[in-house]
C-alpha cells in the first residue's frame, strides 16, 4: 500500500517519546513538551516537541528561525538527512517492511557522458530561459554540439540523455539504461513534487521554485514507475503536470491512476509545457495552475461520448484493430466470435485431471504474445511445476536443454509473475498483491487456480458471492482480465461436457461473471485409441457456455493436444507454435 510522509510521521508521532529519546538523546521531558537545545540534540531548552493535544510531534526552535515541522522534519535534521532517506530511516525504525520488487532486472550503466562544458551547449539552455544556477543544479554539461541530461539518484549516475542543439534529436548515450525520473540531484526537503514531459521543463519548474521530476522516455512509455515506485511513494502530494496536447494529458491520466488517485493532482498549465511558460514570462500563471490543480473523477465517473469509440466498435467489430483491447484464444481459434479482453472475469471450469490449468496456462502465454503482463497464482500446483510446463508449452520441446530453458525463462522474465503461495491463499492479500501489480507494473492478466483454494468452504455460498463481487470491483477497476479456475461436480461420468450449471458451488459465480469456458479432456476417444481403434477426434473441447461481451457467441471449440510440447493446437495435423523468438531458439 501507498504511505504518504504525511501518514508516516503520524506513525512516528504514535511513539512521540522514544522518538525524541532516539533523536534528541540530551533532551529531556518537560511537562508536554520534550525539551532540547537544538536539532542536535544537546541539553537545552529552545526546542521543544509537542507530546500530546492536536499538535503532537510538531517541534519548534525558538532560536532559530527554521527549524520547524514534524517528526520528519526533526528526523532529517537531526540526522542530517534528505527526505527520501529520512522516510526509509523511519520506516526500517518502525519495522515497515518494502514490498520488494517482484523482478529483479540487471541495468547498465551509462556510457559516454560527456563532462565538459562547452559555452555553445549552455547557451542553447539559457537560449530556452534557464540560469547558470538550474543548469548547475541539474549538473547539466555539454559537448560537440549537444546537451548532456544525468540522471542520478542518490549521487548514483543512473543514466543520461543527449539533446542536439541544432536538430531535434534526443537520445540515450547508450542502450539497456534503468528508466528512471530525472531531477532527483536537484531536489532538496520538498514533501510535494511535480512530473512533467521533459527534462528541460522539469528544469524550468525548478527555476520557478515548483520541484519537479521528468519522465525519461516521453509521456507514452511509463516503465519507470516501478523503479520510483519506493521513493514516489513518500511524498504527499505529486502534481502531474505533462505537455497540454492530447498525448499529454492521456498520459497524465495514466500516471494518476496508477500512482493513486487520493494524492494525485492534475495541472493545466497555460502554454503547451512548463519551458514555453517560462520563455513567455508566465510564472504568475504557471503558480495559479498548481493551486488550481484538481484531483481527477474516479474512473467509475464517465460521460456518455468518453464511450464513442467503443461503441462503434460494437456496432461495427469488423473495424476493431487486431489486439486492441483483447487477446484470442490458444491458437486464435474462433477469434470472430469469442475473445479474451479487459474488464472481463473469465470462469474456466471442469473436471479434475482434464487439463484445464495447462490450456489456461497456454492461453496466458498467448496474452503474453500480444504483449499483455500476467500473474499467475496457482496454489494447486508448486511455481517450479507451473513454470516447468510453461517451458515445455513455450519452447515445443518436451524435454529442452537448460539451456534452451533458461532462455525461456528469460522471454517470460518480462512478462511473467508467480504469486507464491501454495495451498489456500488468504483472498485479501492475494487481492492486494494483484493491486500492486497492475499499478506498479501494469499487469493485465490475472489467473487464480482455483476459487477451491481463496479462502471459502465449498458450502460458503455467501462467501464465494462476496469473492466473485470483488473480482468483478478489482477487475473493472484496472481494466484487467481476470480467469478463475473452477471445478465441476461430479456426474454420472467423464464421457460429457459439464455445462455452465455444473460449477460447483454459488449460482453466483456464473451470474455475475462475463464468460464461461469448460476444458473438456476427450475421454471416449483416449479409450478408443486403447482398444485399438482409430480416432482422429479432438482431445479437448472448450465448450463457451456464456459470453456477455463481444459477439454473445456460445458454441464448441475443438483442439488437439500435442503431449511432448504440452500444446494445445488447432488440428491433428498443426504442429506445435514457436513461441520464442527465432532469435532465442536453440536445439534442444
Amino acid at each position: 500500500m501507498v504511505m504518504s510522509a504525511k501518514e508516516l510521521s503520524a506513525m512516528l508521532a504514535n511513539q512521540v517519546d522514544d522518538v525524541c529519546s532516539m533523536l534528541l538523546p540530551g533532551g529531556k521531558r518537560d511537562g508536554k513538551h520534550w525539551v532540547a537545545g537544538s536539532v542536535d540534540g544537546e541539553a537545552g531548552k529552545s526546542l521543544k516537541v509537542n507530546l500530546s493535544g492536536d499538535k503532537i510531534g510538531k517541534f519548534c526552535d525558538f532560536a532559530s528561525t527554521d527549524d520547524r515541522g514534524d517528526l520528519l522534519d526533526l528526523w532529517q535534521m537531526a540526522r542530517r538527512v534528505d527526505f527520501i532517506t529520512a522516510c526509509k530511516q523511519a520506516k526500517d525504525y518502525l519495522g515497515i517492511v518494502e514490498k520488494e520488487s517482484f523482478r529483479e532486472k540487471e541495468y547498465k550503466k551509462p556510457q559516454n557522458y560527456k563532462s565538459s562544458k562547452d559555452a555553445a551547449e549552455i547557451e542553447y539552455l539559457r537560449g530556452r530561459g534557464l540560469t547558470d544556477k538550474t543548469i548547475k543544479d541539474f549538473r547539466i554539461t555539454g559537448a560537440t554540439g549537444k546537451v548532456y541530461f544525468p540522471f542520478f539518484k542518490f549521487d548514483e549516475l543512473v543514466a543520461c540523455k543527449w539533446r542536439s542543439i541544432t536538430e531535434k534529436e534526443i537520445r540515450a548515450t547508450s542502450e539497456g539504461q534503468k528508466p528512471i525520473l530525472f531531477g532527483w540531484q536537484a531536489l532538496k526537503d520538498q514533501r510535494d513534487i511535480a512530473i512533467c514531459e521533459g527534462e528541460i521543463d522539469a528544469m524550468s519548474l525548478h527555476q520557478m521554485g515548483i520541484p519537479a521530476l521528468s519522465v525519461p522516455f516521453g509521456c507514452n512509455n511509463l516503465d519507470w514507475i516501478e523503479n520510483e515506485w519506493a521513493e514516489l511513494e513518500c511524498f504527499q502530494t505529486i502534481f502531474v503536470c505533462m505537455d497540454t496536447d492530447k498525448p499529454g494529458k492521456e498520459s497524465a491520466k495514466k500516471i494518476i491512476n496508477r500512482l493513486g488517485l487520493h494524492r494525485c493532482k492534475f495541472v493545466s498549465l497555460p502554454a503547451k509545457d512548463a519551458n514555453e511558460c517560462l520563455q513567455l514570462g508566465l510564472i504568475p500563471q504557471v503558480k495559479l495552475a498548481f493551486a488550481r490543480a484538481v484531483t481527477l473523477d474516479p474512473v467509475e465517473l464517465k460521460r456518455p461520448t468518453e464511450y464513442l469509440q467503443e461503441v462503434l466498435w460494437e456496432l461495427y467489430p469488423e473495424t476493431r484493430p487486431e489486439g486492441k483491447n483483447s487477446f484470442p484464444l490458444p491458437c486464435k481459434k474462433n477469434r470472430e466470435s469469442i475473445e479474451f479482453r479487459e474488464s472481463e472475469l473469465i470462469v474456466a471450469n471442469g473436471i479434475n485431471g482434464h487439463g484445464k490449468s495447462q490450456w489456461v496456462n497456454q492461453a496466458c502465454i498467448e496474452a503474453m504474445r500480444h504483449d499483455r503482463k500476467c500473474v499467475i497464482a496457482s496454489m494447486e500446483m508448486k511455481p517450479g511445476r507451473t513454470l516447468g510446463r510453461m517451458v515445455r508449452q513455450l519452447t515445443g520441446i518436451e524435454s529442452p536443454s537448460s539451456e534452451y530453458s533458461e532462455q525461456a525463462l528469460q522471454w517470460l522474465l518480462e512478462k511473467c509473475w508467480l504469486f507464491d503461495c501454495l495451498g489456500t491463499a488468504k483472498f485479501d492479500q492475494m487481492l492486494q498483491v494483484f493491486e500492486y501489480a497492475a499499478m506498479r507494473y501494469g499487469v493485465k492478466v490475472f489467473v487464480i487456480d482455483s476459487l477451491m483454494k481463496c479462502g471459502v468452504a465449498e458450502d460458503d455460498y455467501t462467501g464465494q458471492t462476496k469473492v466473485i463481487d470483488r473480482l468483478c470491483d478489482f477487475k473493472n477497476k484496472f481494466d484487467v482480465t481476470v480467469i478463475l479456475v473452477t471445478h465441476s461436480r461430479k456426474g454420472e461420468s467423464e464421457h460429457k461436457p459439464p455445462n455452465k450449471w455444473d460449477v460447483k458451488g454459488s449460482s453466483s459465480i456464473t451470474n455475475l461473471c462475463d464468460t464461461v469456458l469448460t476444458i473438456w479432456r476427450n475421454k471416449p476417444k483416449e479409450e478408443s485409441i486403447q482398444s485399438g481403434a482409430v480416432d482422429d477426434g479432438p482431445d479437448c473441447l472448450v465448450v463457451c457456455s456464456k459470453q456477455r461481451n463481444g459477439t454473445g457467441w456460445e458454441g464448441i471449440i475443438p483442439y488437439w493436444f500435442d503431449r511432448r510440447s504440452l500444446q494445445y493446437v488447432s488440428g491433428p495435423d498443426s504442429r506445435v507454435f514457436p513461441y520464442l523468438e527465432k532469435s532465442l531458439r536453440v536445439v534442444g
